[in-house]
């Protein structure tokens, strides 16, 4: 596990940790989450905004193919939830 740990850690998040940990006023657990952490080599980058593209390029490589017909089911009520 040592040689993970020799090298740095780049979190990239929109979220603003490293102001989180940073500040002077902390208490309970942040406080012993920010010196846990503090051992470590960690540096924290800001997300960059995506474009739209990038998400749409996602969404179209990621959507699986639709499922064949043959495994659609078809179900019958005989009318059970018409109201009467």
């Amino acid at each position: 596990l040592r040689h993970y740990l020799d090298h740095s850690i780049v979190v990239r998040t929109d979220q603003p940790i490293k102001q989180l940990l940073a500040r002077p006023d902390m208490t309970g657990r942040m406080l012993k989450w920010s010196l846990e952490l503090a051992e470590f080599d960690i540096h924290y980058e800001s997300r960059r905004a995506l474009k739209a593209q990038v998400l749409a390029d996602f969404v179209a490589e990621m959507t699986n193919p639709s499922t064949p017909e043959k495994n659609k089911w078809t179900i019958f009520v005989d009318g059970s939830s018409n109201p009467q």
